[in-house]
């Protein structure tokens, strides 16, 4: 309903003068249930086909806001956070996204990082820049975080945010790759 809201009042707009955005933030809260287009709706009320920066946070990447994504033209920087979301559904939307061929830094906030995250990234030929920001990190998946850092030393910085205790084994190694643990 609140798509159809917005198409409608975008074809009334569409012949005045509307903002052409080239950069665009949307954070949504993450004690928000329910999935929304967000994105999708947003690209009814605004000219977004000259968006250089986007920064989207949500509960779960909706399919209409990874298509309309995947359609910027100019899109260079995408950062997206999603609160909950299945691995294997997000990186399928994600794999959709990264069709647009112009994404140049990607930042990725996740929950949790693991073996699917990281082969996904091992795909990123034509990314220059890649953040990943978790929350948590097992110890059996050290061995693929380093082995990320040593395929691209360069073009990849983690960066974990903890919210309950982490072994001494991830501190360490993080501590010894340079790998930046975020406070609260």
């Amino acid at each position: 309903m609140m798509v159809n809201s917005a198409a409608n009042i975008y074809k009334t707009l569409k012949y005045k003068s509307v903002s052409k955005l080239e950069y665009l933030k949307i954070k949504m809260n993450e004690n928000i249930t329910t999935c929304l287009p967000i994105l999708f709706a947003f690209s009814h009320l605004f000219d977004i086909s000259n968006l250089n920066i986007l920064v989207l946070q949500c509960v779960k990447l909706d399919v209409n806001d990874a298509s309309v994504i995947s359609n910027l033209k100019n899109l260079k920087e995408l950062h997206i956070g999603v609160y909950q979301q299945k691995n294997e559904m997000f990186l399928n939307l994600l794999n959709k996204i990264l069709e647009n061929k112009k994404i140049i830094r990607l930042g990725l906030d996740i929950r949790n990082l693991n073996l699917n995250i990281f082969e996904y990234c091992c795909n990123f030929r034509k990314i220059q820049l890649v953040f990943i920001r978790f929350k948590n990190i097992e110890a059996y998946d050290l061995t693929l975080l380093h082995k990320m850092k040593l395929n691209y030393p360069n073009n990849v910085a983690f960066f974990c945010e903890y919210y309950s205790l982490v072994s001494v084994e991830v501190i360490n190694f993080c501590e010894e790759h340079n790998i930046d643990f975020l406070e609260n």
